[in-house]
């Protein structure tokens, strides 16, 4: 039985960065789609970019610590259907966060622009040039990044939910700072 309360520190920072990353690119997205086309609307895009390649990174880095670190277990009282519900939300995230960035990647591939990471290295083109495809890949990294903001924001929704009207403290596993 897993005794332990919080997530290990290293869980907990890589929890918060990649949130923060997340709702940036979210953000710079919906602004920048809405930019005239201009050199320093390219500039946000090739920034956009590079922050979701770290992103990426992060969440694969995120995801090999999960599998070598057992998570605090769920108090007793949760429900078996809670502890579902949790799971399937967990793993939807899981592959939002993925599934996004890579999408990012295919879909600035086939317009011919792959992405930079941050200018030291521009990473390999996925697919072939191809302005169709590239527009179908569009909708789908819109659908996914939506999905993302979706179930982040039932995310946090929850985890509020937990922590005041629960009181349950599920929130205090989290928390950057010691109890």
């Amino acid at each position: 039985m897993n005794t332990q309360v919080r997530y290990t520190p290293t869980a907990i920072w890589l929890h918060w960065i990649m949130a923060v990353l997340i709702l940036g690119l979210i953000l710079m997205g919906i602004y920048m789609s809405e930019l005239p086309e201009s050199p320093d609307k390219f500039a946000l895009y090739d920034f956009h970019k590079a922050i979701g390649m770290l992103a990426l990174l992060l969440i694969f880095a995120r995801l090999a610590w999960r599998w070598t670190h057992q998570p605090p277990a769920l108090p007793q009282r949760v429900s078996a259907t809670t502890r579902k519900a949790a799971a399937a939300g967990q793993a939807l995230l899981y592959l939002c966060m993925v599934f996004a960035p890579l999408s990012g990647w295919l879909m600035s591939s086939a317009y011919g622009h792959p992405p930079s990471f941050f200018g030291i290295v521009t990473l390999p083109e996925l697919v072939w040039k191809n302005e169709s495809f590239a527009e179908t890949l569009k909708g789908v990294h819109f659908a996914l990044t939506n999905g993302l903001l979706f179930l982040a924001v039932g995310h946090v929704v929850l985890a509020l939910k937990h922590h005041w009207i629960n009181k349950d403290g599920l929130l205090n596993r989290l928390k950057p700072w010691a109890n």
